[in-house]
C-alpha cells in the first residue's frame, strides 16, 4: 500500500521562508541537485536506530517540509519515525496497519509536517540492493518527490538518495542543521528511550556554523565528581582484575606441571623394587644373573639408571633395580 499523498507545498508562501542559519555542509552539494537539510536531532536518532541491532535492518519515515525556492527544490527533514513490523524476511512490506501506525504518530507528534521520504539503516551489505529500494520508493513513496536516507551501522556512513531518471541516485552533498526540535524530542520520549543531549551529533568547530545570528551550540556537561571517581575506579579495578586473572592462569599452569612431575616420580618409584650398591668387578650382566638368574633385565637396569651405550656401573655406585 502506498502512503497517503500529502500535498507537496511548493507554493509562493515557501519562497519567503529562510533556510536554517545554523547548519553544516556534508559533502559538496551541486546546484543541479535537490537541496536537502536534515535536523541534527533527527539525524542522531536515525543513526541510533541503525546501531541498535547489527544483524538486521530498520525502516523509518522522514517528515518535514518540501519547498521550492525559485527554481531550486528543497527538502527539510525535521523528524524520523520508526516504521515497526514492516520487514518480512528482510523484505520491506508496508501494510495498511503499518501506515495507520505511522499516520497516528505523525498526527500526535508532527501534526504540521508532511512525509518527505523514508529511512533505511543497518549493516552495509543489507543496504546494497538499490533496485529493490527503487521499487519500495515507487510503490510506497510516490517516486521522485521523496528522498531516502541510508545509514550504514558498520561503516558509520550516511548517504541521501533521490529518484532521478528512473534510478536511485546519491546526492553529492547535503546539510545538517541544528534546531530546538521539540517535536522530535517529544516523539523519542513518547516512543523510545531518550537520547542524551551529549550523544547528539555536535559540530566540532564553531567556525563550521554558517549564517548571521548564529547561536552557541549546546556544550556537553562534564561528568560530576562522583562519576569521574567512578570511571577512574572502574579503570583501576579492570586492571587489577586482568592481573588477578593472569596470576591465576600462571598458578594453574605451574600446578599442572608440578602434578605431572609428581606423577612421573611416582611411576618411577613404583617400578623400583630395591637399591643395590655395586661391588668391585661387577657388571650389569653379573648383577642380573645374581638377582634374576638371567641377563634379560640388563637394558631395563641401564634405562632405569640412565646408563648410556655400553657404560658399566662403578664400584660403590647405587643402582635402582626393577
Amino acid at each position: 500500500m502506498a502512503e497517503m499523498k500529502y500535498e507537496v507545498r511548493k507554493t509562493e508562501e515557501n519562497r519567503g521562508q529562510q533556510l536554517p542559519n545554523n547548519r553544516k555542509q556534508i559533502g559538496k552539494p551541486q546546484e543541479a541537485e535537490l537541496e536537502v537539510f536534515i535536523e541534527d536531532y533527527a539525524f542522531s536518532f536515525a543513526k541510533g536506530l541503525a546501531e541498535r541491532d547489527y544483524t538486521g535492518c530498520v525502516v523509518g519515515v522522514l517528515v518535514g517540509e518540501h519547498r521550492m525556492t525559485g527554481s531550486r527544490e528543497q527538502i527539510l527533514v525535521s523528524g524520523v519515525l520508526e516504521a515497526r513490523d514492516v520487514l518480512v524476511r528482510d523484505v520491506v512490506c508496508f501494510t495498511e496497519d503499518n501506515w495507520a501506525g505511522i499516520y497516528r504518530d505523525i498526527r500526535e507528534y508532527f501534526p504540521d509536517q508532511q512525509i518527505v521520504g523514508w529511512y533505511l539503516g543497518g549493516p552495509g551489505f543489507l543496504l546494497e540492493d538499490e533496485e529493490r529500494q527503487k521499487k519500495i520508493q515507487n510503490d510506497n513513496f510516490g517516486g521522485g518527490d521523496k528522498i531516502l536516507l541510508k545509514v550504514d551501522s558498520i561503516e558509520k556512513e550516511q548517504s541521501v538518495l533521490y529518484y532521478k531518471e528512473e534510478s536511485m541516485q546519491t546526492l553529492s552533498g547535503y546539510y545538517i542543521y541544528y534546531d530546538k526540535n521539540e517535536e522530535m524530542q517529544n516523539y523519542i520520549a513518547g516512543t523510545h528511550q531518550m537520547i542524551p543531549m551529549e550523544e547528539r551529533t555536535v559540530f566540532l568547530e564553531k567556525e563550521s556554523w554558517e549564517g548571521a545570528g548564529r547561536r552557541e551550540r549546546p556544550q556537553p556537561q562534564e561528568p560530576s565528581g562522583f562519576y569521574r571517581l567512578f570511571y577512574a575506579t572502574s579503570g583501576v579495578l579492570t586492571c587489577l582484575a586482568i592481573l588477578v586473572i593472569a596470576g591465576l592462569a600462571m598458578q594453574i599452569q605451574e600446578r599442572d606441571q608440578l602434578k605431572e612431575l609428581l606423577n612421573e616420580q611416582e611411576r618411577q618409584a613404583s617400578s623400583v623394587q630395591q637399591v643395590y650398591i655395586v661391588e668391585e668387578g661387577e657388571t650389569l650382566e653379573s648383577i642380573c644373573l645374581k638377582f634374576y638368574g638371567s641377563s634379560e633385565q640388563v637394558e631395563a637396569i641401564r634405562l632405569l639408571n640412565s646408563l648410556e651405550g655400553k657404560e658399566e656401573p662403578e664400584a660403590g655406585q647405587k643402582l635402582f633395580l626393577p
